[in-house]
């Protein structure tokens, strides 16, 4: 057990990969500049407390190994406890909490968030002895139908989103986002939302990866592989950018999103569960 508060960001990200060596997820898709604190049980679990400007708040993430073992399912909310008390004792409040799927029935009531959120974590990555290359799935189904890229202004993009995806986590003109992509269709059905029939916004790592966010298509012109054409294109140019991987949430009750990026290449790697917690 080790603990990095006074460290740099980078020191505390180098701890929590010797918390789980080679996990994809911390590889990926951890930002380690927004670390602030952090613990491990060294081939079990890590958990850490990061910052995020562009939300102004404060996180509590843990992670067990995939072994799924119930050793390491309690050191998760060993090493997430520790943090909680710690940001207690400091005055540090945590707007929430994630942890592996079923761990908040193992925290105490005062940490349990009163409405969570399951979702799963998914990469296609170039990695040779990684997750497997996705390269020859995705090139079934990339330039299948024309992708166009869109201004980060183009107003169809709240419109779609307006219909197709409310809660989507990024919004139009959010800085983070480097590409936004979409299909477009004409025909007089589609007046909602200008023709745009599906779109994705896709957010660089600074681990070099790109994450995907906002997939959503039409309801008009869902079931037509239209998500799918769109995903296969963008991720078939990341990873021949050379990057080394491609990451996405999905809400873990969406089977139709589950098949297709099953379909893609992409290998579910993580699934957690996510709750804000009351102010105070």
């Amino acid at each position: 057990m080790t603990d990095s508060r006074g460290g740099t960001t980078s020191g505390r990200y180098e701890l929590m990969l010797r918390g789980l060596e080679g996990d994809p997820y911390l590889t990926y898709d951890c930002e380690r500049s927004s670390l602030e604190d952090v613990e491990i049980e060294v081939g079990h679990a890590v958990a850490w407390i990061s910052w995020h400007p562009h939300r102004q708040a404060r996180w509590l993430t843990a992670l067990s190994h995939p072994d799924d073992s119930e050793t390491s399912a309690r050191a998760a909310i060993e090493v997430a406890l520790r943090l909680a008390q710690r940001c207690e004792v400091e005055g540090r409040s945590i707007a929430g909490i994630t942890l592996p799927r079923g761990g908040f029935a193992m925290l105490p009531s005062r940490l349990r968030p009163t409405a969570t959120d399951d979702w799963d974590w998914w990469c296609a990555s170039a990695a040779a002895g990684g997750l497997a290359p996705p390269r020859l799935l995705l090139s079934t189904w990339a330039g299948t139908v024309p992708v166009r890229d869109l201004h980060p202004d183009d107003p169809r993009l709240a419109a779609l989103l307006a219909l197709a995806s409310p809660n989507a986590p990024i919004r139009p003109g959010d800085p983070r986002v480097s590409r936004w992509a979409g299909i477009e269709e004409s025909g007089g059905d589609l007046a909602d939302a200008g023709g745009l029939v599906a779109m994705v916004a896709l957010v660089p790592m600074e681990s070099g990866a790109v994450h995907l966010n906002d997939v959503a298509t039409h309801p008009l012109r869902r079931g037509r592989g239209l998500a799918r054409a769109l995903c296969a294109t963008v991720a078939s140019d990341v990873l021949a950018q050379g990057r080394p991987a491609v990451t996405l949430g999905m809400y873990a009750h969406n089977d139709a999103a589950r098949a297709l990026y099953t379909s893609l290449g992409f290998t579910c790697g993580r699934r957690n569960t996510s709750g804000s917690l009351p102010p105070g």
